[in-house]
């Protein structure tokens, strides 16, 4: 998948997806989603940073940040507003430059009982 326009709508293509079958029918939803994120943290480090950029990245446990804060680390420190929220019940650690959020579940946890 490409954009065609490139970043800010100036230059060339930016490529969204490395593989054009992550949505392809049949593929893993969750591998899409995954692509998908990948590819606005490349969109979000390709942008022209005298441009306004606003990166939303949610994640469902600490340890898949942990394993990207390099990269949030990197979109924050060119000065796009970098909102990171997460899931988990416990506080998230983030590099300077991003900031915090947590989502409430309107839902009981399976096994919870509740």
């Amino acid at each position: 998948m490409t954009h065609r326009s490139g970043p800010r709508g100036r230059g060339g293509p930016v490529h969204l997806a490395e593989d054009d079958s992550a949505a392809r029918p049949g593929r893993d939803p969750g591998q899409v989603l995954i692509g998908l994120s990948h590819a606005v943290e490349r969109f979000a480090l390709a942008a022209d940073p005298r441009h306004p950029l606003v990166v939303i990245a949610l994640f469902q446990r600490s340890s898949y940040f942990e394993r990207e804060v390099a990269v949030y680390r990197d979109i924050g420190a060119r000065g796009a507003v970098t909102i990171v929220g997460l899931v988990e019940d416990f506080p998230l650690r983030t590099p300077p430059g991003c900031t915090t959020s947590r989502s409430r579940r309107t839902a009981p946890r399976p096994g919870s009982g509740a």
